[in-house]
């Protein structure tokens, strides 16, 4: 079990930028089958990075999904990175949680108003089968587990954050989950041979006192949903493999 996380005030340039969400009308719509045409209206206002998200409306405390580390060639320190994670929004902040690669290894990650940047040793590898469990506590903290997908008694990484400066409501009112796999160089390099491939999610559930509800058409935000580029780089370089609306998804990415 990995607990301890290292911290710096200062986060990097190469963490997830943070778009405003957008307001926009939930519709009903038909269900339909994985399209590469399907996608978020982020690459308008992006600067940093591709990737591929899923947000969800709001009034969730608790969000839960298996998923497939991808693999990747990224080994710099700092700059470039892949992402596969949850940001968290409530008033007016946000929160990143889950794993990162760079500097050639997968790493436990927590980015946001609450933590500042901080990053834990996991033992991830490309491929592995692993299952993330993200929620607010009823103490207004935030919760994380990164399970083995395989055996749910086997915790790879676990840990509490602590948002008593701009407390969360532990109903999840107001709280929108975005599901997240990107790619981000803030050497803005379109044809650097970067890459993150396989990348998966499946089986994402949202939760609040309430209700139980898989990702879906009505609980999900339709301008939000899908592939993006950025201001640098279209979303061509993005490939959705396969993918549900809106529980699953297999993304790859390259720099090419």
């Amino acid at each position: 079990m990995k607990s301890e996380m290292k911290f710096s005030s200062k986060i990097p340039d190469f963490a997830p930028t943070h778009p405003e969400i957008l307001n926009s009308d939930y519709i009903l719509s038909d269900i339909s089958i994985m399209a590469d045409t399907d996608k978020s209206t982020r690459t308008s206002y992006e600067t940093g990075g591709i990737g591929y998200e899923v947000l969800s409306t709001s009034g969730y405390n608790k969000t839960t999904t298996f998923l497939n580390a991808g693999s990747s060639n990224i080994t710099a320190p700092s700059g470039k990175a892949g992402y596969m994670f949850y940001t968290i929004y409530s008033n007016g902040h946000y929160q990143d949680i889950g794993i990162g690669y760079f500097n050639g290894q997968w790493q436990a990650i927590a980015s946001g108003y609450w933590t500042g940047w901080k990053t834990g040793t996991v033992s991830i590898a490309a491929g592995d089968k692993l299952y993330f469990k993200l929620w607010i506590g009823t103490d207004n903290n935030i919760y994380f587990q990164i399970l083995d997908g395989n055996n749910f008694n086997k915790i790879l990484f676990q840990n509490n954050y602590c948002t008593s400066s701009s407390p969360i409501p532990s109903s999840g009112s107001g709280v929108n989950f975005n599901r997240q796999i990107t790619l981000v160089d803030t050497a803005h390099n379109a044809t650097s041979g970067l890459y993150l491939k396989d990348a998966s999610f499946s089986q994402s559930y949202l939760y609040n006192d309430s209700v139980t509800q898989i990702f879906g058409d009505t609980n999900t935000d339709k301008n939000r949903r899908g592939k993006f580029g950025c201001s640098w780089v279209s979303d061509s370089k993005v490939s959705i493999l396969s993918n549900s609306h809106w529980d699953s998804e297999k993304i790859s990415m390259t720099m090419q």
